[in-house]
């Protein structure tokens, strides 16, 4: 109704004659159980195959084991706590670094006694562990180059944050007599 009583109808004005067409008024929207039912199902679909492909991904790229049995390795606890012990009493010092040349990367090592002696004639191996995966480490045998110095190369490292092990082993002992862990930068 108007302001003046009179009756408004949605129709358009036409010519005389003709009769009078209605408008188009469109409905609303009615929001009903079904549509909330499946947009639900729908959004929590997504997010578990998002889930479940974010799962496989990281399963399958780092299975997150360092050792493939936990037991071994709290068996042999106590004997690498002795041997630390023991490689800590000796008082070596050993300088390593790790440098880009012509054919790869160059590892030296340099090994001296508590009082600076050089220290020749071990059998020294490297291993440059990748930080994410153990498909990329690299090892390899040290030769003595002079006394107390070792070098080996290792060919088409790429560049990027590594961890070198160095392991001395000597005389046929089960263990090695040294290991040494550190984290460095190789150039790219």
């Amino acid at each position: 109704m108007c302001c003046c009583g009179t009756l408004m109808l949605p129709v358009e004005p036409t010519a005389m004659g003709s009769p009078p067409r209605p408008v188009h008024v469109r409905t609303s929207f009615t929001l009903s159980g079904r549509h909330v039912l499946i947009t639900l199902l729908v959004f929590f679909a997504v997010v578990a195959s998002v889930n479940g492909l974010m799962m496989r991904l990281a399963i399958s790229s780092m299975p997150g084991l360092d050792a493939r049995n936990g037991y071994d390795v709290s068996q042999r606890y106590n004997a690498k706590i002795e041997a630390a012990t023991a490689q800590q009493g000796r008082g070596w010092q050993v300088t390593a670094q790790v440098g880009r040349g012509a054919y790869g990367a160059l590892v030296a090592a340099d090994f001296a006694s508590s009082n600076l002696a050089p220290l020749g004639g071990m059998t020294v191996s490297a291993t440059l562990e990748h930080p994410a995966t153990r498909q990329m480490d690299r090892s390899l045998a040290l030769k003595e180059t002079t006394p107390g110095h070792y070098e080996g190369l290792v060919p088409g490292l790429p560049g990027g944050a590594w961890t070198l092990v160095l392991r001395v082993e000597k005389g046929g002992l089960e263990h090695p007599v040294f290991v040494s862990r550190n984290r460095i930068q190789v150039e790219r």
